[in-house]
């Protein structure tokens, strides 16, 4: 049987990289109906609910479960609820998923172990051991998967039981079983600790390793080094490890930043003693770790730390904050800077810090999180503090604030009139506004630094580009006239390139509001200017397009 050409496309969108386009496609689509016993009908329903699981869309799939008819399968309902459920745990709404997992188990008496399954997973994900335990007995021991298998060896593990944990986990294929073995083997001391700490340093760097499944196999490493008596190995595995996204589904190895702070206290100390250093000399563990900079970084970043924590002078505190924070960011661990300054402690961090903290938060495109540093640092004084406004405004434009950002913008240009360099600037952020088709407010905030500009070839662009927006909002003679001004402004001439340019545009628009016979006349005296083959074969392309549709409406 010949496959679906409709379905053959989505895939072929989706292994591109384009989930949203390829549901766009389905729901453009005529979908076939939905006949009883068919399944054409219900694979193109099963496509659009895996696309709105891959985009974590809660909301999406729960319209789609609700929207289906009488005539739906029981097998295709099923497959709604367990995708919905999924995306609820993701969304962290465990009580959702609950309920969900539960309405399955009602609905579908004979096929409720695996939801049973998810059950244990969520109340293992709150500390609710004897419920997870329960939910598994509830599933059976009999043909039980290797899902059912870890949770029981996981309940062992975290109830002292890691002989038992071993056990179960040692017949485990996957990584998660791996990483459970690893765990109860170290505790269970079967194995010695550097042992461990290689295999799961080989487990967290391998490719195909998950990022929450590479945290929990650093927090194991960092575990089996602290046996080892490996202070400085456990401290560069607690780095990575909270450079990690949450170790959700893993609380047997949990690393948190107060972990990495007492492993650095306990590396500075013992520094401190063999150098005699006295613990109220801030200046002197200061002047230990700035040596220790170049050398090994998690003995630098271990004294800053202490420092950081334990110094009594501001001054001292302040310049322990800045050089931990400059050795992480240098070591590529800005997350981990992050871990151990959550937002909440951020507000009373030096500003320096605060602003590695802005650029690492700019870096990875947490916009939100940005827009909250930059509100507690103070703006440089004099001409600076406009482009740091500037980038204010940008930033709160790209976390979602664009009332914010535009009356920021448009404060920028109290003044009567501003220089080139940062008019430049100015207008990649009124670009930005164009991309998300604001163009209206463009337009304001275009014509205001065209009247402050004092600078022929800046106006000569901002015509044009007040054109673009015109047309965008469908003011096309409007466009036209901005696109001709802008081919001869300031006495250029029109047949130079951008002239040339601006006035194909003009001819474009001309034909939009229907001005045919002057667009006509624009491509005509284009032609005879125009010397790249590729430029006039866009013209003639153009010309014949005028022709042909004056011809089918010629009566």
């Amino acid at each position: 049987m010949a496959g679906d050409p409709v379905l053959e496309r989505v895939d072929a969108i989706v292994a591109a990289g384009a989930p949203e386009l390829a549901l766009r496609l389905l729901q453009d689509s005529p979908a076939p109906p939905p006949v009883p016993g068919e399944s054409r009908w219900e694979d193109h329903e099963r496509r659009r609910l895996q696309i709105h699981r891959s985009l974590n869309d809660v909301d999406g799939i729960a319209a789609r479960l609700a929207a289906l008819p009488a005539s739906a399968s029981p097998a295709l309902r099923r497959y709604a609820l367990g995708l919905l459920a999924e995306a609820k745990i993701e969304a962290g709404d465990a009580e959702g998923a609950h309920r969900i997992l539960q309405q399955v188990i009602e609905e579908n008496p004979d096929e409720q172990r695996e939801a049973l399954a998810r059950l244990a997973a969520l109340a293992l994900d709150r500390g609710r051991l004897q419920e997870a335990r329960s939910l598994l007995d509830r599933a059976g021991a009999d043909g039980a998967s290797e899902d059912i298998q870890r949770l029981r060896a996981e309940i062992d593990l975290r109830e002292g039981r890691p002989r038992a944990a071993l056990a179960r986990a040692s017949a485990l294929g996957s990584a998660e079983g791996r990483l459970l073995a690893l765990t109860a083997a170290l505790r269970a001391k079967t194995r010695p600790p550097g042992e461990v700490l290689a295999d799961a340093q080989r487990l967290a760097q391998a490719k195909e390793t998950a990022p929450s499944l590479r945290r929990a196999a650093w927090t194991l490493r960092a575990e089996a080094a602290r046996r080892a008596g490996q202070l400085v190995r456990e401290i560069g595995s607690l780095e990575q490890a909270l450079a990690l996204p949450g170790a959700g589904g893993h609380a047997y190895l949990a690393a948190s930043a107060d972990d990495l702070w007492a492993a650095y206290g306990r590396l500075a100390q013992a520094v401190g003693r063999g150098a005699g250093l006295s613990q109220d000399d801030a200046s002197a563990w200061l002047a230990q770790a700035e040596a220790y900079a170049t050398e090994d970084g998690h003995y630098a970043r271990a004294l800053y730390a202490f420092a950081a924590q334990t110094a009594g002078v501001d001054t001292a505190r302040e310049a322990a904050q800045v050089g931990l924070a400059e050795s992480l960011l240098a070591a590529g661990l800005p997350a981990t800077l992050d871990a151990l300054y959550p937002p909440s402690m951020q507000a009373t961090l030096p500003a320096a810090v605060r602003q590695r903290l802005l650029d690492a938060a700019l870096a990875r495109g947490d916009f939100k999180h940005a827009v909250a540093l930059m509100d507690g640092l103070p703006p440089p004084s004099g001409d600076a503090a406009s482009r740091w406004n500037l980038r204010r405004a940008r930033v709160l434009l790209y976390a979602g604030y664009r009332h914010e950002a535009l009356v920021l913008l448009s404060g920028l240009l109290d003044g009567p009139g501003i220089d080139e360099g940062f008019a430049g600037a100015y207008l990649q952020v009124v670009f930005d506004l164009q991309a998300l088709e604001l163009h209206q407010e463009a337009l304001v905030l275009m014509e205001a630094v065209y009247k402050r500009v004092d600078n022929p070839r800046m106006r000569r662009e901002l015509l044009y580009w007040q054109a673009d927006s015109l047309t965008a909002r469908g003011r096309h003679a409007e466009a036209a006239e901005y696109y001709l001004r802008s081919a001869t402004h300031g006495g250029a001439s029109p047949s130079d390139p951008w002239g040339q340019a601006a006035r194909f545009r003009a001819a474009e628009a001309l034909v939009r509001a229907r001005l045919v016979s002057d667009a006509r006349s624009i491509y005509a005296a284009l032609l005879t200017q125009t010397t790249d083959p590729a430029r006039r074969a866009a013209i003639e392309q153009q010309m014949q397009q005028l022709w042909l549709t004056g011809k089918a409406t010629t009566p």
